[in-house]
């Protein structure tokens, strides 16, 4: 499979653009803890992941804001941290009685 990165970037944007419309520019949690795998053991599946790590959203969302709010230099680690959020802001619209994204 080949992955576009440029469409990708589109594709995400036009996601999070339908969300804010839908959903407003805010999205509340109380969840910040998850279980995370390292995408290695996450691929594998010939064998049964040997570690479960604690991941946390608000790490992962303090450090991405920190791109923007103080300058700090994106690293490969953005991309995990990215799609963390993307799968909280995707479990809260999904959760809630009143969502409208989808």
């Amino acid at each position: 499979m080949t992955i576009n990165i440029r469409e990708l970037k589109v594709i995400v944007d036009k996601v999070l653009e339908k969300c804010i419309s839908n959903n407003g520019e805010l999205l509340n949690t109380e969840e910040d803890n998850f279980w995370y795998i390292d995408t290695p053991d996450g691929i594998n599946f010939n064998k049964v992941p040997d570690n479960l790590f604690v991941g946390s959203l608000v790490d992962d969302y303090i450090n991405l804001e920190a791109i923007i709010k103080e300058g700090r230099a994106v690293d490969i680690l953005d991309l995990e941290r990215i799609s963390n959020v993307i799968k909280f802001i995707s479990y809260e619209i999904d959760r809630s009685p009143d969502k409208f994204l989808f």
